[in-house]
């Protein structure tokens, strides 16, 4: 199975990766999840910004997709 964001061929271990809210197959390789990460988090790793605490109590995390 190849990575849905970057097409690269996914290990195994990857493979068994789920989503921990909607139970189902990331289908991202570990390069592509940790991108993902970090943009839901808000994290930039080029400039070095991290969220601070009190931007975590503003932290909202929808549950916009949609399974067909």
């Amino acid at each position: 199975m190849r990575c849905k964001s970057c097409n690269k061929i996914m290990e195994d271990f990857e493979l068994s990766k789920l989503d921990k809210i909607a139970g189902v197959a990331v289908e991202l390789c570990s390069d592509c999840m940790y991108d993902s990460n970090m943009a839901l988090l808000g994290l930039d790793e080029e400039d070095g910004s991290y969220m601070i605490e009190p931007d975590l109590d503003h932290l909202v995390l929808t549950d916009s997709f949609t399974i067909e």
